[in-house]
């Protein structure tokens, strides 16, 4: 009965560890997978974030393409604005000039010729623009010079302007010439010291105002022999005509 008895103590001590153990082993197993599927969410919740962060990094890259791409199409369009405001500033500024070439004043020497008793000089300005001149200055100078090289004697320095007022559009005015070195049309008219190669030349300019405000010059030069005394004629000369200076 005793060895029967011990039998059956150390069965059921024997089947207590069994269970034991294998109770142990279940729990063991299953805190291996909760470890597992633990790891395994970790690692897809760091993938999912680098995910995420790639596809940030995508779409910052092509929100700045973007954003530069606008900077680029604006400034264009800018430089397309600015470069048409200027050439419609262009245009206008030449239509302006146009109308105002066509209308200003244009003052020239018309003739010159020597005055009563030969005792000065006077000379005919004539407007032939639309407007008329606001006012108007000319100078001159006398010059003996030889019959071949009156066009390279031309000269227009140190000349003493005499002003006078308004010269109205599509008139003329004859004007009395405060002529430098008077001197010389003094023996002109006089004839003893002008040789038979020598002639009187009269070289100025007009200097004077448009009604735009604008100033113009235009040069004239006359020249006359002794055989013909109260004739004067135009040299061959490139003078400046109504050259705008101002």
């Amino acid at each position: 009965m005793a060895a029967l008895f011990i039998v059956v103590v150390v069965s059921l001590f024997a089947m207590t560890i069994w269970d034991i153990s294998r109770e142990t082993a279940q729990l063991y197993t299953e805190t291996d997978i909760r470890m597992k599927n633990a790891a395994v969410l970790q690692q897809e919740r760091e993938e999912l974030d680098l995910f995420a962060q790639r596809s940030m990094a995508r779409w910052s890259f092509w929100t700045v393409l973007v954003s530069a791409l606008s900077v680029v199409v604006s400034t264009v369009a800018l430089f397309g604005l600015f470069r048409s405001l200027s050439h419609t500033r262009l245009a206008i500024t030449d239509a302006r000039q146009i109308g105002e070439y066509e209308i200003q004043a244009y003052v020239h020497a018309s003739k010159l010729e020597l005055g009563s008793g030969a005792k000065s000089i006077i000379l005919t300005c004539k407007n032939t623009g639309s407007t008329p001149a606001s006012h108007f200055a000319v100078g001159a100078m006398a010059q003996k010079v030889k019959l071949g090289q009156v066009e390279r004697s031309i000269r227009f320095d140190d000349l003493n302007l005499k002003v006078w007022s308004t010269l109205a559009a599509n008139d003329e005015l004859t004007v009395n010439l405060d002529v430098k070195n008077f001197n010389i049309v003094e023996e002109y008219v006089q004839g003893g010291s002008f040789l038979e190669d020598e002639v009187l030349l009269i070289s100025g300019h007009i200097h004077y105002v448009t009604v735009f405000n604008h100033d113009h010059e235009t040069q004239f030069a006359f020249f006359a022999h002794p055989r013909h005394k109260l004739q004067f004629r135009r040299p061959t000369s490139n003078l400046r005509s109504f050259n705008r200076i101002g």
